[in-house]
């Protein structure tokens, strides 16, 4: 079963592995009209990129797909289970460790069977071995923004729209990001 990605970033590859149509997408936020007319659709294979200056709708956009913002307007191939990750360090706890916060965020997200083999390897793939026993709180952001992807690979979902989670990444997160990701994704 495939896995749908949005990002709402300019750094990563989209991967879209379900269809979905928007047709007439009107979106209104305190009685003003902030999506208009929007049309497009989403085929199996796609790759997408979400573009423009900043207030021109592509978080919402995101949420919209996500059904944050419920709407008639956008159907699925079938009945998608969407996650919308729209900030860092949500579910987290500074005063504990890395394992303890992937498991804390992973269970926030309706995991129920933790996978501590799982875990360990992708802190191994991220490089966060010497980490895995930190406070989360001590980290520098780069690593707490591993952490979070981590968690974010294990969650089960159909569909994840990420809205700027990625742009401020090194290079070396969002290398790993996608070769794990994509691995993922074909497995």
């Amino acid at each position: 079963k495939g896995r749908l990605l949005i990002l709402n970033s300019p750094y990563l590859v989209r991967w879209i592995i379900c269809m979905i149509q928007i047709k007439n997408l009107n979106v209104f936020l305190n009685k003003r009209k902030v999506l208009n007319d929007i049309n497009f659709n989403i085929n199996f294979g796609d790759c997408i990129g979400l573009v423009g200056p900043n207030g021109s709708g592509k978080t919402i956009l995101l949420r919209s797909i996500s059904n944050i913002y419920k709407n008639n307007s956008i159907t699925y191939t079938e009945n998608e289970k969407i996650k919308y990750i729209g900030s860092l360090n949500v579910g987290t706890n500074s005063s504990l460790s890395i394992v303890e916060n992937i498991i804390r965020i992973i269970r926030l997200h309706g995991v129920k069977n933790i996978n501590l083999k799982e875990i360990s390897h992708l802190i191994s793939e991220f490089d966060l071995d010497r980490f895995k026993n930190h406070i989360f709180g001590e980290l520098s952001q780069g690593y707490r923004l591993r952490v979070q992807i981590i968690a974010f690979l294990l969650i089960k979902y159909n569909a994840l729209c990420l809205d700027e989670f990625i742009g401020f990444g090194d290079k070396y997160i969002i290398r790993n990001f996608k070769e794990v990701l994509s691995n993922k994704l074909n497995s």
